[in-house]
């Protein structure tokens, strides 16, 4: 790995109990086929990983990522509920273009990848105890395929660190396949 951001993510992503539940998850989800759909994700026999997963349906065009699911963990970390929004409508500062490149690289690739950004909210719904706190997401990402080879969905887990134990890279992009697996 070229940065200490990308080995500090590959780490996170090996060690953290939400990511290898949630890569169980999948993998048992897929069952042998290529790439699960959606009605194969029974979020209700992993409620306390579907706390940490986030759901998006893939749109033609701009706005693309329409959020179908957001897990409590997520909302009670954001301060709101980005349920039934698209992506791109959400108001936050910092690597937004990143982020949202970040999930097309996902459609384009119809591979899973690993995510870590610093980020903060300014949605109008935010409690005050949220406005303008900043702290730093790692997500883990994976695209479901239609019988056409089409990414329809996007299936993720999402864990949030202390600003303090994060790495200076303020956005890490790695790919999943380049992250051991047998820590």
């Amino acid at each position: 790995m070229d940065s200490e951001g990308k080995e500090f993510l590959a780490a996170q992503i090996s060690e953290l109990p939400v990511f290898r539940e949630f890569t169980s998850f999948f993998d048992r989800t897929r069952s042998g086929k290529a790439s699960p759909v959606l009605r194969d994700f029974d979020l209700m026999s992993e409620y306390r990983l579907a706390r940490n997963m986030y759901i998006f349906d893939i749109h033609e065009g701009t706005p693309t990522f329409w959020i179908r699911y957001t897990g409590m963990h997520i909302c009670d970390f954001f301060g709101f509920d980005s349920t039934g929004r698209f992506l791109e409508n959400l108001n936050f500062e910092e690597n937004f273009d990143e982020t949202i490149a970040g999930y097309h690289t996902v459609v384009r690739e119809k591979s899973p990848y690993a995510f870590l950004n610093y980020i903060a909210f300014h949605e109008a719904r935010l409690n005050e105890y949220k406005k303008g706190q900043q702290f730093v997401m790692i997500r883990l990402s994976f695209p479901l395929l239609d019988s056409n080879g089409d990414v329809v969905n996007i299936v993720g887990a999402m864990d949030f660190l202390d600003i303090g134990a994060a790495p200076k890279e303020r956005f890490v992009q790695l790919p999943f396949a380049d992250i051991p697996r047998d820590r």
